[in-house]
């Protein structure tokens, strides 16, 4: 028999089990329902607060546009100014709709922004990205450190930086890129960054007296081997894996002796943190043991995108050894020459006072420095379409100084005075870059949009780079060697 205290007790447990089962399932289902109703709330507010941060990015612009970008020079130019400020503010709720519905918001407000603004026809205007602005300002970024020019349809290596991902693969200046992961590549740019296997086909040479071998794509210190020492071409094809990494890439100049003996100064930038201190003051000694010496110096400013004004006429000034007029930076208002030195820009890094000065004055002289620590003896200048901005500033400076030549290709025509202003409602490192002041050389001219045109023209062939690795550098080496350029060479006066 079943004892009845047993089965009571039993019952009532039973019972009780009974009781609490919809108490508990209401619990979980509660919290089921908080979580979601809080996951709602929090996507719904994360939405509203990107909403609101691109949308107050994209009417900053429009401010900043309207209130610091440089005066209009003309009519047509207030006429374009006035109508984008009024298509820039009434699109901004349709434009930050349409971002939001890209996979990556950020990058698309500055494509679309970007586009906007290039109305404008005029260079340093557009929204820079964090990993933009870092590669520009510390020269770090993923990277392969291989740089590249399309010739002739082909995609062929110009430079490879020391320690990066391309050198340690062995690749060298002249190698062809064929494709990457057996996709040929569409922008010789590509190579400073896409990661894969590589395939290279690269030229060598025979050496006719010693029977062997001889690469010719050269680092810079190697001088040109005459056309009787080598017979023969010979290609090889190499499949090589590349992967981009963080590399800081070198933005100091550099200074050396070719093998002819030729003086070699590279300046790969002029980022105000690398003309002071006690490098750029080594720099100055070595210039000034040069001159002693009397050898000729060829100065490298090919891909150097620019930097700061002052740095700019630091490196004048250690190659004019005296102070002169270089130009002007102004909002406007061009003052005469006899007023240059109550304009002029003290030798100073600091971008604060640049503007400030500018601000209070409305222009700024450039103006060279007298200097004891200088080189005074003949200057070949290199550059190319990829000189911009205060580097053009220093070419054409360069190629009104006496016993100067400038050789290569004509510069970008990127000069004006430009100015970050940060967009944090979008997040750190988003800026636009918006040109603030114009820039006239001492003679009047107007370097945007039409560049430096240098005094010898040198061409690219195909040929030239496979076989050489840097044609330019050994045509510019012989030039300063013989006065002359080897035959062949694509070159017009």
């Amino acid at each position: 028999m079943t004892n009845p205290t047993t089965s009571s007790e039993a019952v009532d447990r039973f019972g009780d089990r009974r009781m609490t089962m919809p108490v508990v399932g209401f619990g979980f289902l509660g919290v089921l329902l908080s979580l979601l109703i809080f996951g709602v709330s929090a996507r719904w507010s994360f939405t509203w607060v990107e909403t609101r941060g691109l949308q107050q990015a994209w009417l900053r612009v429009c401010d900043l546009v309207e209130q610091e970008m440089l005066p209009p020079a003309d009519r047509h130019e207030q006429q374009r100014q006035l109508s984008f400020i009024e298509h820039c503010r009434r699109d901004a709720a349709s434009e930050t709709r349409l971002i939001l519905n890209s996979s990556q918001p950020k990058r698309e407000f500055a494509r679309r922004m970007t586009d906007r603004l290039s109305i404008f026809r005029i260079s340093h205007l557009y929204i820079s990205a964090p990993q933009e602005t870092w590669a520009i300002w510390q020269g770090e970024s993923v990277d392969t450190g291989a740089r590249a020019k399309l010739i002739d349809g082909e995609v062929v290596l110009v430079e490879v930086l020391d320690d990066s991902p391309a050198q340690e693969a062995g690749l060298r200046a002249g190698d062809v890129i064929m494709s990457v992961d057996a996709r040929p590549l569409s922008e010789a740019q590509e190579v400073q960054s896409v990661s894969g296997v590589w395939e290279v086909l690269r030229t060598h040479r025979r050496d006719r007296r010693r029977g062997q071998e001889l690469d010719l794509q050269r680092a810079p210190e190697v001088s040109q081997a005459s056309a009787a020492e080598v017979k023969g071409a010979v290609e090889s094809r190499l499949s090589v894996p590349i992967q981009a990494r963080p590399l800081q890439v070198p933005l100091s100049p550099s200074l050396w002796r070719l093998r002819s003996g030729t003086a070699y100064m590279r300046i790969p930038s002029f980022l105000p943190q690398v003309f002071e201190g006690e490098a750029w003051q080594e720099m100055r000694v070595a210039l000034g043991e040069l001159s002693r010496s009397r050898t000729q110096l060829i100065v490298d400013v090919r891909r150097n995108a620019g930097g700061s004004f002052p740095a700019a006429m630091r490196a004048i000034s250690a190659l004019s050894c005296k102070p002169g007029l270089v130009g002007w930076v102004h909002r406007g208002f061009v003052p005469s020459p006899e007023e240059a030195l109550q304009y002029a820009l003290p030798d100073d890094l600091s971008a604060h006072l640049q503007l400030e000065r500018l601000s209070r004055d409305g222009a700024l002289s450039l103006m060279s420095h007298s200097q004891s620590l200088c080189f005074s003896g003949p200057v070949l200048v290199l550059m190319d379409e990829e000189t911009a901005s205060v580097a053009e500033i220093f070419a054409q400076a360069m190629k009104e100084r006496p016993q100067t030549r400038v050789l290569g290709w004509p510069s970008a025509g990127q000069v004006v005075m430009a100015r970050w202003f940060e967009l944090d409602s979008i997040g750190p490192g988003y800026n636009l870059v918006l040109p603030v002041a114009r820039y006239e050389s001492a003679q009047g001219q107007s370097l945007e949009r039409r560049g430096v045109r240098p005094d010898v023209e040198l061409v690219r062939d195909l040929e030239s780079a496979r076989r050489l690795g840097d044609p330019w550098l050994e045509w510019t080496d012989e030039f300063a060697r013989t006065g002359r350029f080897p035959s062949g060479g694509s070159v017009s006066f």
